[in-house]
């Protein structure tokens, strides 16, 4: 029986792990069978950490750590040994040191880079582009976009666009009334254009 571990905040029943359920049975491994999918819903932040715990615990043939930082700092913290397989969201996992390069990862740590903080700056580029007189934007993040935030501003800098940030806290996040408080300060501020844009979604990586 191959026994494999994740912590997520999304359910088994949603779109991004369904498919690996599926695939897994097309290479043969059948779930319940000859294949055990071991996941634990994270409500936040230390959710990953007591998740990676059990799972780690369980006895794991194989972690999946999908999603942020937190997610593969929390996998490794309780093992270096068991084979972890990363999908890097909202982090550089090379800037931070869990592998030594895309190619050849090393240790025991492979898997994929999405590489959003580079999309991030790009989208801030599109947006200088489309409206070249914008003055200012609004950018909603969170804890674990936090690397995508600073990219975002980087980007704004260097354009001399300014950038507000509105932070979320606890989730569930109130969109409509972060929303509405962006509207009012732009509406505060009339001799700047502003437009409101989110570059990612808070607290729902994988």
């Amino acid at each position: 029986m191959l026994r494999v571990g994740a912590v997520s905040g999304q359910p088994r029943s949603s779109p991004f792990w369904q498919p690996f359920v599926q695939r897994m049975k097309e290479l043969g491994y059948e779930d319940g069978k000859n294949f055990a999918f071991d996941l634990v819903v994270a409500e936040n932040i230390d959710g990953y950490v007591t998740g990676y715990r059990e799972i780690v615990a369980r006895n794991a043939d194989i972690i999946l750590a999908p999603g942020p930082e937190i997610s593969l700092k929390s996998a490794l913290a309780n093992s270096t040994t068991i084979p972890t397989v990363m999908v890097a969201i909202d982090y550089d996992p090379l800037a931070r040191g869990y592998v030594t390069s895309l190619a050849r990862p090393a240790g025991n740590v492979t898997g994929v880079f999405l590489q959003q903080i580079e999309l991030t700056e790009k989208r801030v580029q599109l947006l200088r582009s489309a409206f070249p007189d914008l003055q200012t934007a609004t950018v909603f993040w969170d804890q674990i976009t936090t690397d995508q935030h600073e990219a975002a501003q980087r980007a704004a800098s260097a354009l001399r666009l300014h950038l507000a940030g509105v932070e979320f806290f606890d989730p569930p996040f109130d969109y409509d009334k972060s929303l509405v408080q962006a509207s009012a300060g732009r509406s505060r501020n009339c001799a700047s254009a502003g437009l409101t844009v989110l570059f990612s979604r808070p607290g729902t990586a994988s």
